[in-house]
C-alpha cells in the first residue's frame, strides 16, 4: 500500500496531504512534516473533490431554507428518550445513547441539523480516505455522493430516530478502515476513530454489530497487497478493538441490570417471527419452562388472526397450514401484519410487575426454542425475507435506479456513436467490495432475527448505487489526458491501469 499512496500523490497530493491526520503529520520529524505541508500548498485541488463540496453546499442551502432541518417526530421516537436515570436507563427497551445525545443537544430541535451535519463530515472523510486508499476521483466521488443523497438518508435525517446518526458513524468507521489499509502507521491512526465510529453506530443501531467481523475482514482484503507480515494479528486485534464499545456496554448493563446484550430488545423483536413459525405440535417439543410462554403467544397469534387484525398462514394444496410455503412465496403477508402482531399481541404477555429486561430474556429464550425445534421454518424465514431484502434493495432503491437509467442512457448514446465497449476502469471492483463489506455489515441481523424493514434495507443498501454511478463518470472521466493525470487513480486491489 506504500506504492499506492506514492503514486496517488502524482494527481491528488494535495488531498493525500490533506487528510493525514495531525497525528500522522506530527509522527514526522522536522523536515518531513515541512515537505508533507510544501506538497499540501503545491498541489492543485482534487476537482472530483470540490464537485462532492459543491454537491453538498447546494443540498444545505436547499435544504435548510425548505423546513427539512426541523425535527420531526416518528412512532418509534418516545421510545429513544425514556425519562427514566441512572441504572433503570439501561433496562429500558432502547439504548439511552441517542437520547442523552438529544439531552446534550438541550431537546430535539437541532438533532436533525445534527445528524445532517454529521452525514456531510462522514461522506467527505470517505473521500479522503478512499483517494488515500488510491481509488480514483470519479469513484470516490460515487461512493461519497449516493451516500449522501442516498433514499435512507434522507428519508431519516429529519426524523427523531438514530437511523441517520448511525449510518454516519458507520461511514466514518468504514472511512477509517480504508485509510488504516495504507500502511503500517496509518493502521495504528485508524484503530481509534474505527472503534469509536464502529461503537457508535452498532450501540445506535444493534443491526451493525456485524461490522465487528466484517469490517476486519475487509482490511484485510485492502492490506494484502502490501506483503506484509502479521495481516491476520492485525485483523484480530482490529476486530479486538472494534468490540471494546461492545464489552463496555455489556459490563454496565451487568452491573445495573444483570444483561449484557447490547439493549434488552433483540428477544422481543425475534417473537414475532417465532409466533409466526408456531404450531401446536411444536410445543409439546420446547422445553417444559417456555411452554407457557409458546402457548400464550399462540393463542395471541389465533386471536388476532381470528380479529383479522393479522394476516393468517394460507393452507397447502393439501388443506394444511404451511408456514414454510408461505415465508418462500408470500413473504410479504408476514412483513405486513410483523409490527402488529409484536406490539398489539406479544406486548400485551408481559406480567404485572414484570421488568422489561426479565420480559425480553424470557421471549429470547422462546424464540431461541421456537427455531431450534424448527429449523426448516427458519430456513424458509430466511430465504423469503433474503428476497424481499434483495428485491427491495434493487427495484426500491431510487439512486440506484437512477444510476442504471443513466448508465443505459450511456450505453445507448454509445451504440448511436459505434463506441461499443465500456471504458476500462479497475476503481468498479474497488467499489463493489466496499458496497458488499457494508452490506455485510448491516444486513444480516435483519434477516436472521426480525423481518427486513424499508429502513433496514435502505441503510444495507446505501452503496448499491455506487456501482452503476461509479461506471456512468468513469465512462463520463473516459476521455484523452496527461500522463500526470491517470484515468482512475491507484486500485487498492493492485490491478494495473489501462
Amino acid at each position: 500500500m506504500a506504492e499506492v499512496a506514492g503514486e496517488n500523490e502524482v494527481s491528488s497530493g494535495w488531498l493525500a496531504g490533506a487528510i493525514e491526520t495531525p497525528g500522522a503529520i506530527w509522527c514526522q520529524d522536522r523536515s518531513e512534516r515541512l515537505a508533507t505541508v510544501d506538497a499540501i500548498r503545491r498541489s492543485p485541488p482534487d476537482g472530483w473533490l470540490l464537485g462532492l463540496l459543491a454537491c453538498l453546499m447546494l443540498a444545505w442551502c436547499v435544504l435548510a431554507p425548505s423546513g427539512y432541518l426541523t425535527t420531526v417526530v416518528a412512532p418509534d421516537s418516545p421510545g429513544y428518550l425514556a425519562t427514566v436515570e441512572g441504572k433503570e436507563a439501561w433496562g429500558q427497551m432502547r439504548h439511552p445513547l441517542y437520547g442523552a445525545i438529544v439531552t446534550l443537544l438541550g431537546g430535539p430541535a437541532s438533532i436533525a441539523a445534527l445528524q445532517m451535519g454529521l452525514l456531510t463530515l462522514s461522506v467527505v472523510v470517505l473521500f479522503a480516505s478512499a483517494r488515500r486508499a488510491g481509488i480514483g476521483g470519479s469513484a470516490a466521488f460515487a461512493l461519497s455522493a449516493t451516500a449522501f443523497f442516498s433514499q435512507a438518508a434522507f428519508l431519516t435525517l429529519h426524523l427523531l430516530i438514530p437511523e441517520a446518526l448511525a449510518i454516519a458513524f458507520g461511514i466514518l468507521a468504514l472511512s477509517a478502515i480504508l485509510y488504516g489499509a495504507t500502511g503500517s502507521r496509518a493502521y495504528w491512526i485508524s484503530l481509534v476513530p474505527a472503534a469509536v465510529g464502529g461503537g457508535a453506530a452498532y450501540l445506535l443501531r444493534p443491526t451493525f454489530l456485524p461490522l465487528i467481523a466484517v469490517f476486519p475482514a475487509f482490511w484485510f482484503i485492502l492490506a494484502l497487497r502490501q506483503g506484509a507480515h502479521g495481516l491476520v494479528r492485525r485483523a484480530l486485534l482490529l476486530a479486538c478493538v472494534l468490540a471494546i464499545p461492545l464489552l463496555g456496554n455489556a459490563a454496565i448493563r451487568i452491573q445495573a441490570v444483570g444483561d449484557a446484550h447490547v439493549v434488552s430488545f433483540g428477544g422481543f423483536q425475534m417473537s414475532a417471527m417465532a409466533g409466526f413459525m408456531l404450531q401446536e405440535d411444536t410445543i409439546a417439543r420446547l422445553p417444559p419452562d417456555i411452554r407457557p410462554t409458546a402457548r400464550a403467544v399462540l393463542a395471541q397469534r389465533q386471536k388476532a388472526e381470528t380479529a383479522g387484525t393479522i394476516a393468517r398462514t394460507p393452507q397447502n394444496a393439501l388443506g394444511v397450514r404451511s408456514f414454510a410455503s408461505a415465508a418462500l412465496g408470500y413473504f410479504d403477508i408476514y412483513a405486513r401484519s410483523y409490527d402488529t402482531f409484536l406490539w398489539e399481541n406479544i406486548a400485551a404477555l408481559r406480567e404485572p410487575g414484570e421488568s422489561w429486561v426479565a420480559f425480553d430474556r424470557r421471549l429470547l429464550q422462546f424464540a431461541q426454542a421456537v427455531i431450534m425445534a424448527e429449523p426448516r421454518s427458519w430456513m424458509a424465514w430466511i430465504a423469503g425475507a433474503s428476497g424481499r431484502f434483495v428485491g427491495k434493495m434493487m427495484m426500491a432503491n431510487a439512486t440506484f435506479l437512477l444510476a442504471c437509467s443513466l448508465l443505459l442512457g450511456l450505453a445507448a448514446a454509445s451504440v448511436v456513436r459505434r463506441r461499443h465497449s465500456l471504458p476500462a476502469n479497475r476503481d468498479i471492483l474497488s467499489v463493489s467490495l466496499i458496497a458488499a463489506a457494508w452490506l455485510l455489515a448491516t444486513a444480516p441481523l435483519t434477516v436472521l432475527t426480525t423481518f427486513p424493514a424499508i429502513r433496514y434495507i435502505d441503510t444495507a443498501g446505501l452503496f448499491v448505487g455506487a456501482i452503476p454511478l461509479a461506471l456512468c463518470l468513469a465512462w463520463v472521466d473516459s476521455g484523452p489526458r496527461s500522463e500526470s493525470e491517470p484515468r482512475g487513480g491507484v486500485s487498492m486491489l493492485g490491478i494495473d491501469k489501462p
